[in-house]
């Protein structure tokens, strides 16, 4: 009989000695357009995207045989942070990744007091919403020239949509 899998935890990122998943994380995020919607312009350029995902910027991944299938990442601002995340297109919509989002979450507001997200995607305004967060509003011209929306969350937004109690 088969052990059953222990569930997947995220890891945090280490650019001394896995830039190489990031390359590769890199090249899908070209290949399947995702780099237009999850990234901004600089970003595009490889050394960019490496040098970003350095000291000051956390990243927690979760991979498979194909690469990273999940990112999120965190920037501190004031005593925020902005908050990004993106998620294989055969990933997304699992339980998996919903259980790996809110551990995402759950870690960053042990550090942070509120986190921030832009979006240029305005079909992921109720995805949004239902995770907690409120819109402030769309800032035009913002993401490459086009307008993007930008949201915010504390920690006890996320705890009443989503049942969660602070841990003492």
């Amino acid at each position: 009989m088969e052990k059953p899998k222990e569930p997947e935890h995220l890891r945090v990122y280490n650019w001394r000695t896995e830039e190489w998943l990031l390359i590769d994380w890199y090249h899908k995020l070209v290949t399947s357009g995702d780099m237009n919607t999850t990234m901004m312009f600089d970003m595009r350029y490889l050394s960019n995207f490496l040098l970003y995902f350095r000291p000051k910027v956390t990243l927690a991944y979760a991979s498979d045989s194909d690469g990273i299938w999940f990112a999120s990442w965190v920037e501190p601002f004031m005593a925020g942070a902005f908050f990004g995340l993106w998620i294989r297109q055969d990933k997304r919509h699992t339980p998996s990744a919903y259980r790996l989002l809110s551990e995402a979450y759950d870690e960053a507001f042990k550090v942070f007091t509120v986190l921030i997200g832009i979006s240029c995607q305005e079909h992921l305004r109720d995805i949004h919403r239902k995770m907690g967060y409120s819109h402030l509003g769309t800032v035009p011209a913002i993401w490459d020239g086009n307008p993007a929306d930008v949201y915010f969350m504390t920690r006890e937004m996320w705890e009443a949509k989503n049942g969660r109690r602070r841990q003492k």
